[in-house]
Order: C-alpha cells, then structure tokens, then sequence
C-alpha cells in the first residue's frame, strides 16, 4: 500500500493492519497532511507522546510542543491525530 497522501485514517487503518509501522504512519502524516519537516525530531517526539498517553487514556495530560505546552487532547484534535487513537 502507498503511504503517500493518505488520510489519518486511512495511515491508522494501514497500521493497524500492519501494512506500514506506526513510525511510518506518523511520518506520513507529519510530512504530508501536517506540512511538518522529517527533520523536526521534537514534533515528532510530542505527537508521539500524545498519542500514546490518549491511547491510556490520559487526555487531561500536557506535552511541550516546540510552540509551547497543550493538553493531549488539544494535541489530538490540532494535529488531526484521532484516527492514531484506539476507541
């Protein structure tokens, strides 16, 4: 499957189908949909938190963006990232 311009969901459904990893899922969805350089470790770093504190279940929690602090959830909803996000 190509990864290129896919949906959050569509990434989500390819990495829970073990089609791509969530790393390559993430990036995609970082470079593509986000407008967000590979090369901006910190982003990718505090989505990746996000995302796994949501998937504890943990929205109340606060990551430091590059841009300053924001709730999981915030993060979840800016950055389109619910599709990464277990049910």
């Amino acid at each position: 499957m190509s990864n290129n311009r896919m949906t959050p969901e569509q990434l989500a459904q390819a990495i829970r189908a073990e089609e791509i990893s969530f790393e390559d899922g993430l990036i995609c969805h970082m470079l593509n949909n986000l407008g967000i350089a590979i090369e901006d470790v910190a982003f990718f770093m505090a989505l990746t938190l996000a995302i796994s504190w949501a998937n504890m279940g943990q929205m109340d929690g606060v990551v430091d963006l590059p841009d300053g602090p924001a709730t999981v959830a915030e993060i979840i909803e800016r950055f389109k990232l619910g599709a990464f996000v277990e049910k």
